[in-house]
């Protein structure tokens, strides 16, 4: 929490701002497309929850923006032009942008963490603009209704009664001067209030006071009742006692007092923007903590602490790098050290790291950046965080998929090949024996015609089941492409490779296959061997040669292994 003292002062002014740039409340990921050198669209590679909320745009990712929101470039053609801006290298922008598509108000952050790509951080300011296009239509009225004068001005006699006023006087209070003449500070009809909203004691007023002790009475806040308007208003007031000539007996006073309402309206926002941020902290999938510029832990939000089970008072108030996350690994803490003393620099960082979650070691997208203040000085450190677990396992799913056929389960072409000549390498060095089998199913575009495609699928998996339980483990099998399948014998000479050959021939011929539409059929296949008697043939060259065999075999009538 932001306590009055953090805000009394500009440069905490200024560093309140800073820490809402960086968490603004919706957040979209997106990348650049382009046509003829020209932005096209953008496609949205990450939103979070506040991103649905505010826009009411779910299920948007990987999906162009046009086709989330068909009539964007007829209607706001200029913004693909901004954030492209900034996404071919241009600096971070901040701007607020009447998005016409939604009919929303935003204010927009924008940065580039590579080319082509950009990041929005907005929160939706359309109430804000509402409402400041209300406040600029009541200034109009009022720059035409009253004087120009910022102060009001009212003259009392030595009974409060007031005698005079001028026209921002006038408009302050909300009554004429005829209206107010003969009114005295302590009419209750003010309904005069302090700044705790308790009702302000008429003669404690700074007319009254001034009057009573002929000192000047000096920034006396108080809250009145303008009939004009329906919330109070809010005058700093400073009273002044004018004596008669060559005496000290009070003639007359006269106040002069501002509307500080707008002043305290963004008081309360501020304060309600504290809560708020705090809120926002604590709702944040991510995390985020606040630290002094020595790297002390003045805030942090909820879900790291609840994520990893630990205490507030484990984190705040010490440094950064001494907490829990980070103290399970010298080398993990260094990092962080060399990271905070980069932002203390100006500088920024991220990178991904594993943090201590209680019992779990998670992944994270960590950064760190310095928060700096209108002049440039660095007021403290914001470190903030994703878990990055689904992420990772995604990443290594897509790569395990690189490499697996996603039919069979066996490795690709692409696997085995790479296998092949690594294994052909070790044999070449140890100077052993190493046999390859080229095989396919025969008539299998029969079985996918008689039968469907889904039960050719099945065969070819039943195959690959097949090969699981008839071949070593050592030895590798690939799916080259359709139904044809190759299949390496490490330290296998020729004759083995062939008793292999004909062992997994006679299998496949037994088994029988119950097809998943209900009925059980037989399938066979044809087998080429080949095996390395030139030291400097390549996995290419014996494949071909297996191939070769594999033809052969399907010329004497299938169902055959051939060398």
């Amino acid at each position: 929490m932001f306590t009055k003292q953090d805000i009394d002062a500009q440069d905490d002014s200024d560093f309140f701002r800073q820490i809402l740039d960086h968490t603004l409340n919706g957040v979209a990921y997106c990348q650049m497309l382009y046509e003829t050198g020209l932005p096209k669209d953008f496609i949205f590679l990450y939103t979070n929850q506040a991103f649905e909320e505010l826009t009411g745009l779910r299920n948007v990712i990987n999906k162009q923006v046009a086709d989330v929101i068909p009539s964007i470039r007829q209607s706001d053609p200029d913004i693909f032009l901004k954030v492209d801006a900034v996404a071919v290298g241009s600096d971070p922008v901040k701007f607020e942008y009447y998005l016409n598509a939604l009919g929303l108000w935003l204010s927009l952050s924008v940065f580039s963490p590579k080319r082509a790509h950009f990041v929005l951080l907005f929160e939706v300011i359309s109430e804000r603009k509402a409402q400041e296009e209300k406040l600029r239509h009541a200034e109009e009225i009022y720059r035409t209704l009253f004087d120009t004068v910022a102060q009001g001005l009212v003259y009392q006699d030595t009974h409060g009664r007031i005698i005079s006023a001028n026209p921002s006087a006038e408009r302050i209070l909300g009554l004429t001067l005829a209206q107010m003449q003969g009114r005295t500070s302590m009419d209750p009809q003010w309904c005069a209030i302090d700044e705790t909203g308790a009702p302000f004691p008429g003669e404690l007023h700074p007319t009254m006071v001034a009057i009573k002790t002929g000192k000047p009475v000096n920034g006396v806040v108080m809250g009145i009742k303008n009939p004009r308007v329906a919330d109070t208003v809010w005058i700093e007031v400073f009273a002044t006692p004018v004596f008669k000539q060559d005496s000290t007996e009070v003639d007359y006073v006269y106040s002069t007092f501002d509307d500080i309402t707008e002043y305290k309206h963004n008081e309360e926002l501020i304060r309600e923007n504290s809560v708020r941020l705090k809120r926002i902290l604590d709702n944040l999938f991510a995390y985020v903590a606040l630290l002094d510029p020595n790297g002390v832990v003045e805030e942090v939000n909820k879900a790291p602490l609840e994520r990893a089970g630990y205490r507030r008072e484990d984190v705040v108030g010490h440094y950064f790098y001494d907490a829990p996350w980070w103290n399970y690994n010298a080398e993990v803490r260094m990092q962080l050290i060399t990271a905070i003393h980069a932002a203390q620099r100006g500088v920024s960082s991220r990178y991904d790291v594993q943090v201590k979650m209680g019992n779990d070691l998670v992944p994270i997208d960590f950064q760190i950046t310095p928060v700096l203040d209108s002049s440039g000085e660095i007021i403290g450190l914001l470190p903030t965080a994703v878990d990055i677990t689904e992420r990772k396992h995604l990443e290594e799913e897509l790569n395990r998929q690189a490499y697996l056929d996603y039919l069979t389960g066996l490795p690709n072409r692409r696997s085995f090949m790479e296998q092949g000549e690594a294994e052909l390498k070790r044999t070449r060095r140890y100077e052993s024996t190493f046999s390859v089998l080229m095989l396919d199913i025969d008539h299998f575009k029969n079985i996918n015609d008689a039968y469907g495609h889904p039960s050719g699928d099945f065969v070819l998996q039943k195959l690959a089941v097949i090969f699981w339980e008839v071949l070593r483990d050592v030895d590798i099998t690939g799916r080259l492409g359709g139904e044809e399948f190759g299949i390496i014998l490490p330290e296998t000479p020729i004759d083995n490779a062939i008793e292999v050959a004909e062992r997994l021939r006679e299998v496949v011929a037994i088994t029988e296959v119950n097809l998943p539409i209900g009925l059980q059929i037989y399938f066979t296949i044809s087998i080429g061997v080949a095996d390395l008697t030139d030291k400097s043939t390549n996995i290419e060259m014996l494949l071909n040669e297996a191939d070769k065999a594999l033809y052969r075999a399907k010329q004497a009538g299938r169902n055959k292994v051939s060398k």
